[in-house]
C-alpha cells in the first residue's frame, strides 16, 4: 500500500511539473504537488504516521524503488538550479528532502492539534494555501543563492 501511494505521488508530479520550466518553478511545483497530495490523501498521512510508530519497518523497502525513480529527477532540478546560479551549491539533497517532507507532512500529522492551538481550520483550502506559501518561502529562502521575499 505504501509503495502504491508513493507511485501515485510520482505520477502526480509528472503531470504537474513542466519539464521546460525554470528549476525554481519546478522545485516549487514539486513541493506544491507533494503538499496537496498529502492534503487530498489523509489515509496516506495516517499510514505514514503508523509506519513511523512501527519504526519504519516497511517504509524503507517501499521507498527503495520509488526513490530510484524520483530522486534522480529531484537531483536534476536542483543541479540545473545550481548551474544557473539560482540555488546554493552546497545543498544536500537528502537533508532538503527530509526538510520539505517534515514541513509538509507535519502540517497534516498535527492538523487537529494545530487547529485547537491556533484556532485555524486547517481543512480550509485558503488556510492550507497560506500555509503552503509560508513553507515555500521558508524553503526557498534557505536554498536560493540570493533569497527573495
Amino acid at each position: 500500500i505504501l509503495q502504491e501511494q508513493f507511485h501515485r505521488f510520482i505520477e502526480a508530479t509528472k503531470a504537474s511539473v513542466p519539464r521546460d520550466a525554470p528549476p525554481d518553478q519546478q522545485a516549487a511545483d514539486l513541493i506544491r504537488t507533494y503538499f496537496w497530495f498529502l492534503a487530498e490523501n489523509p489515509s496516506f498521512v495516517r499510514l505514514l504516521g503508523w509506519e513511523t510508530l512501527n519504526l519504519g519497518a516497511r517504509e524503507g523497502r517501499a521507498l527503495d524503488p520509488v526513490a530510484a525513480r524520483g530522486v534522480p529527477a529531484i537531483e536534476g532540478i536542483l543541479s540545473r538550479g545550481v548551474e544557473q546560479g539560482l540555488f546554493r551549491a552546497d545543498l544536500d539533497i537528502r537533508r532538503l528532502i527530509m526538510s520539505v517532507s517534515g514541513l509538509c507532512l507535519g502540517v497534516f500529522n498535527r492538523m487537529h492539534g494545530l487547529r485547537d492551538l491556533w484556532h485555524d481550520d486547517l481543512s480550509d483550502p485558503a488556510v492550507l494555501e497560506a500555509t503552503l506559501e509560508h513553507i515555500l518561502k521558508l524553503i526557498f529562502s534557505g536554498i536560493r543563492t540570493h533569497p527573495t521575499t
